[in-house]
């Protein structure tokens, strides 16, 4: 790797430029300040990665320059210190640390720390990437998509989900998908999001910001972390009768990568269900979501349960607010 070195004792740089050199990597600059690193980082070819000292001669210290570099490139950095009280450690998390590597350390020490620091970076790069070839294809898609967290606040809106709720994305983020997704049977019955079991696509009338009524088909799934723990809702809809003629050919679209097909079926089962009881409520502890699990623990159908008080479900012994 090209490693850029930055730490103010000359003696020091020097012996960790000939560490990392006997470890294959090339340091061609070992300077003393941050300020001449984030020149150098601004004008020069890009390294792979940055050791710094957080100790460093200049006005700004290790930690700084680091959080510099973190918001100006994309360069991991390795920081070396004698210094490990947790005030210090903490600056070094915020500002993005690879890796933390105590003085004194021993070459062993330092070229793993230094192949940690360059897996992670490369691990999070390639995250990265397929998140942002996963966001394109959802943005791009016809099918309207809209996401939120764990709580029910919407974090995604494509710009078909805007065109049918009549919602900006920008407007929509953060406030609680009943707010924005209004749904009702035709009759007129309120109806939750996730109300029919998971999976399954169904008939709703949709409330758009501006209060027409439009008949929408609409399928709920948990979305889920790479841990498989739950962490949101997707939610796929579109105009009811939309592409009918050409249902399986129409909603086949080509990703990114040109060798993956992906279909309104496969969207929803990119993420899947969850075996135990969720209630999502707001900050007045109404309930925005019950899946099926819980229904089934509360013994009462799940649209009954939709903006009805959670307390009101449990006996008052267990009124216990904290």
């Amino acid at each position: 790797m090209r490693i850029l070195v930055v730490e103010d004792e000359a003696i020091v740089g020097r012996d960790i430029q000939a560490s990392l050199a006997r470890c294959g990597h090339t340091v061609k600059h070992v300077l003393q300040s941050g300020e001449a690193a984030l020149e150098h980082l601004d004008n020069e070819v890009l390294p792979d990665l940055v050791v710094m000292d957080i100790g460093l001669a200049g006005a700004m210290d290790g930690i700084e320059t680091g959080a510099a570099i973190r918001e100006r490139h994309s360069v991991p950095v390795l920081f070396l210190s004698a210094m490990s009280d947790e005030a210090t450690l903490n600056r070094a998390k915020e500002a993005g640390a690879y890796g933390y590597l105590l003085k004194p350390f021993n070459e062993l020490e330092l070229h793993s720390m230094v192949e940690v620091a360059a897996a992670r970076h490369a691990s999070e790069q390639k995250l990265k990437a397929t998140s942002a070839r996963h966001l394109g294809t959802l943005t791009s898609i016809a099918n309207a998509v809209l996401a939120t967290d764990l709580i029910g606040r919407i974090t995604f809106l494509n710009p078909a989900a805007e065109t049918i709720t009549g919602w900006t994305a920008a407007d929509a983020q953060g406030r609680y998908v009943h707010e924005v997704f209004k749904i009702s049977y035709s009759s007129g019955e309120a109806v939750g999001v996730g109300d029919d079991p998971v999976g399954n696509t169904r008939s709703v009338m949709l409330t758009t910001r501006g209060g027409a009524l439009l008949p929408i088909e609409d399928n709920t799934t948990p979305l889920r972390n790479s841990e498989g723990s739950l962490c949101g809702l997707v939610i796929l809809f579109r105009l009811r009768g939309e592409d009918s003629d050409e249902d399986n050919a129409a909603r086949t679209l080509e990703t990114s990568t040109g060798d993956e097909l992906t279909t309104w079926a496969q969207l929803a089962g990119m993420v899947t269900g969850i075996a135990a009881p969720i209630i999502a409520v707001d900050p007045q502890w109404k309930i925005t979501y019950v899946n099926e699990p819980a229904g089934s623990l509360l013994h009462k159908p799940r649209r009954e349960l939709f903006s009805v008080d959670f307390w009101s479900q449990f006996p008052k012994s267990a009124h216990s607010r904290y």
